[in-house]
């Protein structure tokens, strides 16, 4: 079981995937702001962030750039997002994100990697 954080803006997607998550046994903390997340990250410890990245109070990428300066440095981060251009995905892993998913999402390939997490 993981502990994630789940930083999606919008509610119907934010739900289902919390929904799926919880079904696979994680834990799931969710966030549709960039300063509810950080609060969130600041206040514990998440072994895995999944992140928009156009978000309604700012980006994804510099979300991740400040969660890797504090107590979630060490979590697998990964993108989420419908921008999927080459240049949207290497400003991702610029920004700290180890993996990047394009929605919508690869549900399989999703689980593969949060079991390899545990």
């Amino acid at each position: 079981m993981c502990s994630i954080l789940l930083l999606e803006d919008h509610a119907d997607t934010s739900r289902v995937l919390k929904r799926l998550l919880h079904h696979w046994g994680h834990e799931v903390a969710t966030a549709d702001r960039v300063t509810k997340a950080l609060d969130l990250a600041n206040g514990q410890t998440f072994d895995v962030i999944l992140s928009d990245i156009a978000l309604p109070d700012g980006d994804g990428c510099n979300f991740m750039r400040e969660v890797r300066q504090g107590r979630c440095r060490r979590a697998l981060a990964l993108a989420v997002s419908a921008y999927t251009a080459p240049a949207d995905r290497v400003r991702a892993k610029l920004a700290g994100f180890h993996g990047y998913f394009a929605k919508p999402i690869d549900l399989n390939r999703l689980r593969t990697l949060l079991a390899s997490v545990i």
